[in-house]
């Protein structure tokens, strides 16, 4: 998505400033950038939920007393007088 919106403010850039001609679309260039926008916009808001494992990546199964464990509960002294 920013290749294509890159491709075409770097050739919009290169035509302007650099050739001194005057700020134009070109079309092959707009069609190229609008298909990398259009592909690359899907890819960035499709969220996947799932993650492949492989390699040194393992699962690791989390029990109570562990130090990955999360617990909510408080820890030490809770004192009576705040409200929980």
């Amino acid at each position: 998505m920013l290749g294509g919106a890159g491709y075409f403010l770097i050739d919009q850039f290169n035509n302007a400033v650099i050739d001194g001609n005057k700020a134009e679309l070109d079309e092959g260039v707009t069609r190229a950038s609008l298909a990398m926008v259009g592909v690359g916009l899907p890819l960035a808001l499709i969220k996947r939920n799932h993650a492949r494992l492989g390699g040194r990546k393992r699962l690791l199964m989390v029990e109570e007393g562990s130090p990955f464990y999360y617990d909510n509960r408080p820890k030490g002294y809770v004192s009576p007088y705040i409200p929980r």
